[in-house]
């Protein structure tokens, strides 16, 4: 885990932490050498060098008892499938969260956006199709 001095300032003192991470390399933000689908373009290195990681840091500045909220997803790349709830969940609880449950985050509905290959979804009857749900993983640091 970084060392850094001014991580250690933040030690054990935030209250909550709610973030939603790139879903390995679903979402792509840049082409900068930084982005972590570039550093560990294999998914059991991101897994384990770019989201453990993270959330050792995560894990080291919040509050005993405190809450850390993850939006993420599984994701198809290629016709491949990626378990990155599950892995989330595991990733967390080795390092000392304790998941605690999900809270479905409907999205908003965007014109023109095939719901064929979204894993999470419900029929929405007011509208008459088919909505995004995105979970919201809920974690205490224990």
């Amino acid at each position: 885990m970084n060392e850094s001095k001014e991580l250690k300032n933040y030690e054990n003192s935030v209250d909550l932490f709610l973030t939603s991470p790139p879903y390995f390399s679903k979402e792509k933000y840049s082409n900068d050498e930084t982005q972590s689908y570039l550093k560990f373009p294999n998914y059991k290195d991101w897994v384990q060098y770019y989201l453990k990681k993270t959330f050792e840091i995560v894990h080291h500045s919040l509050k005993p008892n405190a809450y850390c909220l993850l939006n993420v997803s599984d994701i198809n790349l290629n016709e491949t499938y990626f378990p990155l709830e599950l892995d989330s969940i595991k990733t967390l609880e080795s390092i000392g969260f304790e998941y605690q449950y999900q809270i479905g985050m409907v999205m908003n509905k965007y014109i023109g956006l095939s719901y064929e290959g979204v894993l999470n979804k419900w029929w929405d009857k007011e509208s008459n199709c088919f909505r995004k749900v995105e979970p919201i993983l809920v974690f205490q640091k224990v």
